[in-house]
């Protein structure tokens, strides 16, 4: 009887061990449900957005002129070479000026010989006068001197336009800088003869730099509707100001010539490209997204990751979007989104559509 009491409590001791076993491989079973963790940005809706364009051109100098003589010769005196920087009024290049010279000295000794004529006559007509009072001179007389006075007159008059002349032909048988520049090409040597009109020297001004960058005419009314132009050369950025623009487009480019003038402090030289920037706004609602927020679509399509909160939990919603505008960075996309919806950033190849995910904080 004893025996059988005991093998009946050995039992129950041993199906409870048993049991108490079995509850605690279930709980170790049991697995704990882990989320995974994404980042995500709330969306804003823009009534627009901007582009950045880039057009290029060339520096040019405001004044650039070849420079030549009015008159023929022989070139005597070259002062300035290529590469060199001359001031307003500087000695260029001059012409021999010998047969001027000669021509001046005979000029001068004709018009002291009208002036000693002059004075003889002067004194002629004078004694005539005189001679007259007493009856001595008749009035024929006096009217040849009287005529000959008028006649020196003029004769001295065509002299000193003469010599005029020849002065002027001197000062032009030098040129001279007619403003401050740079001297960018030399067409003579010493010794060359020269005809009107000849070019000698090419001169560069130094001031007031200009860029003429083509434009096209859709983008026109984006670009003279700006306050102020930022131009860059060498990577370098330059104030400048939009002072004409041309009457008609550009048969090679398809394109309308901006001239800008640049701001005095600049070093830029004549020949190098000018790029101008400005923002093209395009009237477009829609929403910014980092580039690494798109995912292929079906169709040729863009979709986006949208964050759903159901019961507390944060579900993967597909939304078809549109690419308006896309960059390195970022893109600017309408569609299925409403403002402030949140929308997975990174790792759209870890989840699907469906899937409960948490928020990284």
């Amino acid at each position: 009887m004893r025996y059988q009491k005991l093998s009946s409590l050995s039992l129950t001791v041993s199906a409870m061990l048993l049991l108490s076993a079995c509850s605690d491989v279930q709980t170790a079973e049991a697995p704990s449900r882990t989320l995974l963790t994404v980042e995500s940005q709330p969306v804003i809706e823009q009534q627009s957005y901007s582009v950045g364009r880039e057009y290029v051109g060339v520096i040019n100098s405001a004044q650039r002129a070849n420079l030549g003589f009015e008159l023929s010769g022989k070139v005597s005196d070259i002062y300035v070479d290529v590469g060199q920087t001359v001031t307003k009024g500087q000695k260029l290049v001059t012409l021999d000026t010998q047969l001027l010279g000669s021509e001046l000295k005979e000029l001068q000794a004709q018009l002291d010989e009208v002036k000693a004529q002059q004075k003889l006559t002067e004194t002629n007509l004078n004694r005539q006068h005189a001679l007259k009072k007493k009856g001595y001179s008749s009035d024929s007389e006096i009217d040849a001197l009287v005529s000959q006075k008028d006649a020196l007159a003029a004769n001295l008059l065509r002299i000193q336009s003469a010599v005029e002349a020849n002065r002027l032909k001197l000062k032009k048988s030098t040129i001279r800088a007619p403003y401050d520049g740079i001297v960018s090409k030399r067409f003579v040597s010493l010794g060359d003869v020269v005809g009107v009109g000849t070019s000698t020297f090419s001169l560069l001004s130094t001031s007031g730099k200009e860029a003429v960058i083509g434009v096209n005419s859709q983008d026109l009314k984006d670009v003279q509707a700006q306050d102020e132009f930022v131009i860059r050369v060498r990577n370098q950025e330059y104030s400048a100001r939009l002072i004409s623009k041309a009457s008609n487009i550009d048969a090679n480019s398809r394109s309308i010539s901006l001239r800008f003038l640049l701001d005095e402090t600049n070093s830029v030289l004549d020949g190098e490209l000018a790029y101008l920037t400005f923002d093209k706004h395009y009237p477009e609602q829609g929403f910014w997204l980092p580039t690494t927020a798109l995912i292929d679509g079906i169709r040729g399509t863009w979709n986006i990751y949208a964050l759903n909160s159901t019961d507390g939990e944060n579900q993967v919603e597909r939304r078809v979007v549109n690419v308006l505008f896309a960059n390195n960075e970022s893109v600017y996309v309408k569609g299925a989104l409403n403002n402030g919806d949140q929308v997975i950033t990174s790792g759209l190849h870890k989840v699907v559509p469906g899937q409960s995910v948490s928020v990284a904080k």
